[in-house]
């Protein structure tokens, strides 16, 4: 089961801006109350207790470290913990007061990439940049359980099965499985290429790709044979635990660089692929084996991290390079329904450049118009007709010991033409000028695509203020407000 009836990546719900801070690393919600929300940054973490509406810092972390990661616990809502760069925090009291539990011998081993919450309630995993450790007695005691992992750089760590123990890692040299203790951890997955052992042929059955970084890992939450990995090149896919893996269909992905899964639904009803990248968030439709863009309201292409509550899954929040996000249905008023604008009717943007217009100006702002490659083609040629132009001078010295006098001369003067034939065939210059080409039609391609996303974003806001505007003072500044920060971008 991949994902089923696809009927959340309509045009009925748009993400809302839900304020936080700029440059978001993850998003993450309390079980046990979907009004509490955690988000944390490079340096500190915020907490809200009213869906987004407000938010407080709760921890800072001083220096030059960075905050990775940041996880509730499953059994005590209460009880968070945030990995760092140096070590492994947790409160018991939503954020209020903080003590470090894991400290590392050298600084890979302080590092921490991410936290796995195992279903033993006394039982937490954490990642490292060199290794995995778990502790079995609610993180008072640590044990290195790396052993054999091919690459002690661990990037994501998740509990595979209902019963705890059996681990995946996505590390640099690919995905690695740990089925006990004591049998170690197996590469299921390389990104690079192994070293041939000729004594065992189940060495070649391990898939091989050396372009390949595995970014993160996502267990289905209903079928626990189902396993997801977010890769540089798109998503695999696993059936059987980790022990094969294949590409799931990339179509409709702009950006393929996965930076995060998520998965939602019910048991009964229906499941959702979606899909954090550099370049936008997205849905799988199963029906039509391609991925959706979820844009309407997200001014940023940067996403990071998106998460759900159990309680309400249909609502999806996610981090940004632009702050906290929060999917929901559009709820449209009466009157918007109602009311019949006549055909190309649309006094609310009757005194507003078009879209066309705005591109054309971002075009020669940004001097990316096709215009510039051509006059470049023109010049070259044009100096492959010119010659080179050289210029000498001679002056003799001679010494008559005769007389004990020198003399000087003759003077001459010289110059010279030159012209390269081929360079009127083909020159170096053309060659440059394709380099910078291609690098203008993609700086080209991400201006229109943030002044359109940008362009719509405003007036979907501006039509939202005019046909259903907030009852309350705060929300219909808050509005005005957001409008006003679209326009000045």
């Amino acid at each position: 089961m991949i994902a089923g009836p696809f009927n959340l990546c309509l045009a009925t719900q748009q993400w809302k801006y839900k304020e936080g801070d700029i440059d978001l690393k993850l998003v993450a919600i309390s079980p046990s109350s979907p009004k509490r929300i955690y988000t944390i940054s490079k340096n500190y973490c915020l907490k809200s207790e009213d869906e987004g509406i407000s938010w407080r810092k709760i921890f800072s972390l001083r220096g030059q470290k960075e905050i990775n990661f940041l996880a509730v616990s499953k059994t005590d809502p209460e009880t968070i913990y945030l990995a760092t760069e140096d070590g492994l925090y947790s409160s018991e009291d939503c954020g209020l007061v903080w003590k470090k539990i894991f400290s590392g011998m050298t600084d890979e081993s302080k590092n921490i990439t991410s936290i796995c919450i195992s279903n033993d309630p006394a039982k937490i995993y954490i990642s490292s940049n060199h290794g995995v450790f778990v502790s079995e007695d609610n993180a008072k005691t640590w044990k290195d359980i790396s052993n054999n992992l091919t690459s002690k750089a661990v990037r994501y760590l998740i509990e595979v099965s209902v019963d705890s123990g059996n681990l995946l890692a996505a590390t640099e040299a690919g995905i690695e499985k740990l089925q006990s203790a004591s049998a170690g951890w197996e590469r299921v997955y390389a990104v690079m290429q192994p070293e041939k052992d000729e004594t065992d042929d189940n060495s070649l059955d391990i898939e091989t790709n050396t372009s390949t970084a595995i970014n993160v890992l996502c267990k289905h939450p209903y079928d626990e044979d189902v396993i997801y990995a977010g890769t540089s090149r798109g998503v695999l896919i696993s059936r059987n635990k980790g022990k094969n893996w294949e590409w799931l269909y990339s179509y409709g992905l702009i950006n393929d660089n996965i930076k995060h899964i998520l998965i939602t639904g019910t048991a009964d009803t229906h499941t959702d692929i979606y899909v954090a990248t550099e370049g936008g968030a997205y849905c799988y439709n199963a029906a039509r084996q391609a991925w959706v863009e979820l844009y309407e309201g997200l001014t940023t292409k940067d996403v990071r991290f998106l998460a759900s509550s159990a309680q309400q899954p249909d609502n999806i929040w996610t981090a940004t390079a632009a702050g906290v996000f929060k999917r929901e249905s559009v709820v449209n008023s009466n009157n918007y329904n109602n009311e019949q604008p006549q055909r190309n009717s649309f006094p609310t943007f009757a005194c507003e450049p078009t879209i066309h217009q705005v591109q054309t100006a971002a075009i020669e702002y940004a001097e990316v118009y096709p215009e510039k490659i051509q006059n470049w083609r023109k010049q070259a040629r044009i100096k492959a007709l010119l010659p080179e132009f050289s210029l000498d001078y001679d002056k003799t010295v001679t010494y008559d010991s005769g007389i004990d006098r020198y003399q000087i001369g003759p003077k001459d003067w010289g110059f010279g033409f030159k012209w390269d034939i081929g360079d009127l065939v083909y020159s170096d210059d053309q060659t440059n000028i394709d380099v910078r080409s291609k690098l203008m039609v993609q700086l080209r391609d991400d201006v229109l695509d943030e002044v359109n996303r940008l362009y719509f974003e405003r007036r979907r806001l501006k039509m939202n203020l005019e046909f259903s505007p907030p009852q309350d003072t705060k929300s219909k500044q808050e509005k005005e407000l957001r409008l006003q920060e679209v326009t000045a971008s």
